[in-house]
């Protein structure tokens, strides 16, 4: 598996495990489905956030069934942020795309009162503007990183990765910042 796939089997194990385990209490007092969700989100976003800080990059919200704990670990910060920019590029493309609100801000400074997919598009116009060290260099923000962290959790999973993948693979701004990541993460990645 590469990178973005063990992320995605991270992410995907710590949100299933959040829903499965919270599921009955949800239902007795009467959180919503999608509140329920959003915890679930935040939680796997938390857990990435856990290896990006832990010394030895373990985290014991990830089975050691499968070697998953192990494998992200294995990752190391540089990989998960490398895959965190690649996903943060799809999204904030994506917004434009739509042309939503979001991705018609022109934000380059990060503000307390921003949701996820604005400091996604934030994040996106520094490194259009500034190149991928920027992008970078933005995630030392704690609080930019964790929404990064949740936003990955939220949009790399069964029926919204599709439409990101489908973005990665055909719009051509995409796949030039991409490739400038990939060359980035290539040269300075894992040093």
């Amino acid at each position: 598996m590469n990178s973005l796939e063990i992320m995605e089997k991270a992410t995907s194990f710590t949100m299933g495990k959040y829903m499965n385990t919270y599921y009955n209490v949800a239902t007795e007092k009467h959180i919503s489905y999608s509140e329920l969700e959003k915890r679930a989100i935040d939680f796997s976003g938390k857990a990435l956030m856990k290896v990006l800080y832990a010394s030895d990059g373990m985290c014991k919200d990830y089975t050691r069934e499968g070697n998953l704990r192990y494998d992200m670990a294995q990752l190391g910060g540089d990989a998960i942020k490398y895959e965190l920019l690649k996903n943060i590029v799809n999204v904030a493309i994506y917004h434009k795309i739509n042309n939503t609100k979001i991705g018609n801000i022109d934000k380059k400074e990060w503000k307390e009162d921003m949701s996820d997919d604005e400091i996604a598009v934030m994040v996106f116009n520094n490194i259009v503007d500034d190149g991928i060290d920027k992008g970078y260099s933005i995630l030392n923000n704690e609080k930019v990183l964790e929404s990064c962290c949740r936003t990955f959790a939220n949009y790399r999973r069964k029926g919204k990765k599709e439409v990101l993948d489908n973005i990665a693979s055909n719009n051509n701004l995409a796949l030039e910042i991409n490739h400038e990541l990939d060359l980035y993460y290539a040269r300075y990645g894992n040093y």
